[in-house]
């Protein structure tokens, strides 16, 4: 197991208070080393994050709205630019709201002010090496299937 520094890096999870003209709300950001990034409380999304400059980012997420029986409704297109301070960022940017027709309803100056979820005292994130691939084919290996893939002859591929 290999541990990478987070702390000069956007990479890692965040706390986060969202500042919307309804109120402020609580949520939780993942981003990933490869630039991905995660809305995983206070709502669901995914979407990317890229450099923008010296502790300077942006990040866009869409986000599912959903009603109280989980059918989606709609979507957010969250477009934000940040500034990283050590193990805090803050940023802003324009929240748009659409329905589950694509149709623009509205949308928001936002406000996001965030902390490093890591564990106090942890500025590093733990990365596994990525599993054997044979090691998963067999763990998800069908019963009475080949173990390797063949061609209509039984030939390995």
């Amino acid at each position: 197991m290999a541990d990478i520094p987070v702390s000069g890096t956007v990479a890692g999870a965040w706390t986060a208070q969202v500042a919307r003209p309804s109120g402020t709300a609580s949520s939780t950001f993942h981003f990933t080393p490869g630039g991905r990034a995660f809305l995983v409380s206070g709502g669901v999304g995914a979407g990317t994050w890229t450099t923008t400059g010296p502790d300077r980012f942006s990040y866009r997420i869409s986000e599912l709205l959903l009603d109280g029986s989980g059918a989606r409704i709609g979507w957010v297109d969250i477009d934000q630019q940040a500034v990283r301070s050590g193990d805090t960022f803050t940023s802003t940017g324009v929240t748009v709201v659409y329905d589950i027709d694509d149709v623009r309803m509205h949308s928001a100056t936002v406000g996001v002010s965030a902390v490093r979820a890591d564990a106090p005292g942890m500025h590093r994130l733990s990365r596994k090496r990525p599993a054997d691939p044979a090691s998963m084919s067999e763990a998800h290996a069908t019963p009475g299937a080949p173990e390797r893939p063949t061609d209509r002859a039984g030939k390995e591929r």
